[in-house]
């Protein structure tokens, strides 16, 4: 699945978390650091059922290829507008 980073979003990487800008509900979020690779876009992630995944490729040991990411905190960043709608 493709998660795409809305256009009218800014954001910035700092050694403690991301800051978050979403300009269509001109809103600010703070991430922890761990979710930088989601907004390196445009990726393909692997969407999960189980709860709490976020990992990085190389980080799986070999046995998934590409990130994976749980369905919650796709959908959670989704309805805070940071990316596109889930198809």
């Amino acid at each position: 699945m493709r998660l795409e980073l809305r256009s009218e979003v800014l954001w910035r990487a700092y050694p403690d978390g991301l800051v978050v800008y979403v300009g269509e509900t001109c809103e600010t979020h703070l991430l922890p650091l761990a979710f930088e690779d989601l907004l390196k876009t445009p990726q393909v992630f692997e969407v999960v059922a189980q709860a709490g995944i976020l990992e990085r490729p190389g980080l799986a040991l070999g046995v998934h290829p590409g990130p994976r990411v749980s369905r919650a905190y796709a959908e959670e960043l989704s309805g805070l507008k940071i990316f596109d709608p889930l198809s």
